[in-house]
């Protein structure tokens, strides 16, 4: 058993097997390009508000207005005008859609994770999450994943996406633990609406392998790998 301190996004007790979430953030390099490269990238912007329209009116029937406003947010971002201009530039250079847009992104995503503000900080994942969904259509690659198990999971992932976070379904999700992130992401605010016992823990995804057995001890800030049985029980019954 190991213990591995972190920080609370979300209080609450949760055990289970491991599940790990990898597959967001990775450049893929297998983009075939097309004759008309910006007509491409106008569609994918547009199929891609359109998909985060429906996330929209999903999540404010469910959950109210304070989840469906984070991917309002989304749509203005995938779509900033400055991210746009510097893409039809690079396009026009000679450059594919893919590349040009992934580019373009970086720039403004550099710029905010510089920025003094911890606020303005916090808002990459969220720029991320918005430009990556366009990156994915580009690619003929599936953004949106739902996960649900049989037997309910712990989740481990890199980072809180919030279209990530909006997609897990607190029957199958007993608790999230991240490696990065922070408090007042809107990842974090999507967790604590929908409850799930949420973790930051650096660098645990070296540590971690899918069905190890992990305790997340949320009002603890602490979770434990392969724990003993006695711990849990010890745990629980504390929490009783």
């Amino acid at each position: 058993m190991k213990a591995y301190p972190g920080v609370c996004v979300n209080p609450g007790l949760a055990f289970g097997k491991v599940y790990i979430i990898d597959e967001y953030g990775k450049e893929i390099t297998d983009y075939v390009s097309s004759d008309d490269e910006w007509a491409v990238l106008e569609k994918a912007v547009l199929e891609c508000s359109n998909q985060l329209d429906e996330l929209i009116r999903s999540t404010c029937v469910r959950y109210g207005q304070t989840i469906s406003t984070i991917f309002e947010a989304h749509k203005l971002m995938l779509s900033d005008p400055v991210i746009l201009k510097v893409a039809a530039e690079w396009i026009q250079s000679g450059m594919n859609a893919y590349t040009a847009y992934q580019r373009a992104a970086r720039t403004v995503i550099d710029q905010f994770e510089s920025h003094a503000n911890e606020y303005m900080r916090n808002r990459v994942m969220d720029i991320k999450d918005a430009t990556d969904r366009v990156l994915y259509y580009l690619a003929k690659q599936r953004y949106d994943m739902c996960v649900s198990f049989d037997e309910s999971r712990i989740i481990f992932v890199k980072e809180m996406r919030p279209s990530m976070m909006c997609l897990l379904e607190k029957n199958s999700i007993k608790g999230l633990v991240s490696e990065s992130g922070a408090y007042n992401q809107h990842a974090g605010i999507i967790l604590r609406i929908k409850d799930i016992p949420t973790m930051i823990v650096p660098e645990i995804m070296g540590e971690v392998q899918n069905n190890d057995s992990v305790f997340v001890d949320g009002n603890r800030s602490v979770i434990y790998l392969n724990p003993d049985e006695s711990l849990v029980n010890n745990i629980l019954k504390e929490r009783r």
